[in-house]
């Protein structure tokens, strides 16, 4: 795990893990589905590990729409050494309060859309889609030849509904989740109709066939880390701030958030959701309220906020003045900077390393993020590049003669191992005697050629990142290409020698 790009290859199939059909119901749900990614080579050679941190994403849509089919979060933790699945879950509630659950029934994205619904059928949605989320992980976790899963390195999370369904999933088991019921809806039955798959919470079956029997894993399993993109957690009864060593699904798991400072719909504290006038059982808490209570009580927490956005627009400025492809590339933007700093933190999360921020780091864009991280801690550590194997955050020098913006944000393509003059930092550049040679990796030392104006190779060795790498002195002046290699990614930069 880790917020460089590390494998080569992977796999992608679609695979059913549960049946929502039963033979006595005259309401059937469809088969849940599920997409996973499956690392098949690292970069560089390196040996493949016997198991995978696994994270399940969870789609968007209000528990109203979407599917096991995700665009870019995917590819981007596959890439970065997960096993990765997506996932179904059953759909639906009455949004309009008109009594019943309707195909065309829309959790749009405008505030009167989010305060007409009934509260008790989202309630249910909720808890359906938790039910389904628990047969999802215990179908991955019964076959662990097909699916080598790191059981001490388990996350989730999602956009939106996602966000909250992550949430859900690492501070309730499905007992929980029963009880809030219990507190929230009093006498009103949790199955409305005895004979329902679709909309009531009715347990999914197990895949089994003559020649496949994938069945659910009978023990408990932990989730160490929830990706929150702007969720929020229903229901206070649900998560403890304090210590919780008692329960299934222990409350130590270290929150990501992302959010838009003028959401509407999951309020960055603490606000009812859907269902104004309700009483505090029914407060949802946002990625503010969140942060403040891990904080409170010593579990992780990192949270980012985009002040101006609403709920689905968080870090994508403008989007609505772009062209559709523009638009992708933004959206993917936006993942892969998400994707780094989850893994970062869930990296930190594992290790014991520091791994919370008290403050805010407050974001319009992506591009945002060294001028963000400065105005809270200055420039003295230099840039913000990643992390190290630790999850610790990693730096790159700040250096005038090097013309380097510190709000300067690095290509993914460079960070993916693509030639860049940007990646491989040369200091002073000028230079008329010591080089320091700095690329972005966790490596301590790498091989190094300095080519000449022809292309001659005229020195070569080893260097220690972010230190010594050659005497320039030994050169005449001129312009010389240097070359790097490491982990199978080649880097290049330009120096000036001038006596």
């Amino acid at each position: 795990m880790t917020d460089k790009v590390v494998v080569a290859s992977f796999s992608k199939k679609t695979i059913a893990f549960a049946h929502c059909n039963d033979s006595s119901c005259a309401v059937n749900a469809d088969t849940l589905l599920s997409t996973v990614y499956i690392p098949t080579a690292m970069k560089g050679n390196v040996a493949m590990p016997e198991k995978f941190p696994f994270i399940l994403l969870l789609t968007g849509g209000g528990f109203t729409d979407g599917d096991h089919v995700m665009k870019q979060w995917p590819e981007q933790f596959v890439k970065r050494g997960f096993l990765v699945a997506t996932m179904d879950y059953r759909l639906g509630w009455d949004v309009d309060g008109d009594g019943e659950i309707a195909p065309d029934d829309a959790n749009g994205d405008t505030v009167p859309a989010q305060c007409l619904g009934d509260r008790y059928s989202y309630l249910r949605a909720v808890i359906r889609a938790r039910i389904d989320a628990d047969a999802a992980i215990r179908s991955f976790l019964c076959d662990t030849v097909a699916f080598p899963i790191d059981t001490a390195a388990m996350f989730t999370g999602g956009p939106s509904a996602g966000g909250s369904l992550g949430l859900h999933i690492a501070f309730g088991d499905v007992a929980e989740h029963l009880a809030l019921w219990a507190s929230l809806a009093d006498t009103i039955p949790l199955i409305g109709d005895p004979c329902d798959m679709r909309y009531d919470p009715k347990p999914c079956f197990a895949i089994t066939s003559s020649t496949d029997s994938l069945g659910f894993y009978e023990g408990p399993y932990r989730i160490r880390g929830v990706f929150n993109g702007w969720g929020q957690l229903l229901g206070p009864a649900l998560i403890d701030p304090g210590p919780d060593t008692t329960n299934a699904v222990p409350d130590g798991a270290g929150i990501i958030s992302f959010y838009g400072g003028d959401d509407h719909v999951h309020a960055p504290y603490i606000s009812h959701g859907c269902f104004p006038g309700t009483d505090s059982l029914w407060d949802g808490y946002g990625s503010q309220r969140l942060h403040e209570l891990r904080l409170q009580h010593g579990y992780c927490s990192q949270i980012y906020e985009d002040p101006d956005a609403k709920h689905k627009y968080v870090f994508l400025d403008g989007i609505d003045t772009l062209s559709g492809s523009q638009g992708s590339a933004l959206r993917n933007k936006r993942a892969q900077f998400i994707v780094k700093r989850a893994c970062c933190f869930f990296k930190s999360v594992l290790c014991g390393t520091p791994c919370s921020f008290d403050s805010t780091f407050y974001m319009d864009g992506v591009d945002d993020w060294a001028q963000a991280y400065y105005k809270e801690y200055g420039t003295t550590n230099g840039e913000p590049i990643g992390c190290k194997n630790n999850g610790i955050m990693k730096f790159r020098a700040l250096h005038a003669s090097n013309n380097l913006d510190p709000g300067e944000q690095r290509s993914e393509e460079a960070s993916e191992g693509f030639t860049t003059t940007a990646e491989l930092l040369l200091l002073p550049n000028p230079s008329n005697g010591l080089v320091h040679l700095i690329w972005d990796n966790d490596s301590e030392e790498a091989p190094y050629a300095v080519l000449d104006a022809l292309g001659r190779k005229v020195l070569e060795g080893v260097a220690v990142n972010n230190g010594y790498g050659f005497d320039s002195s030994l050169l005449e002046s001129g312009l010389y290409t240097v070359l790097l290699e490491d982990q199978g990614v080649r880097y290049t930069a330009r120096v000036v020698v001038r006596h």
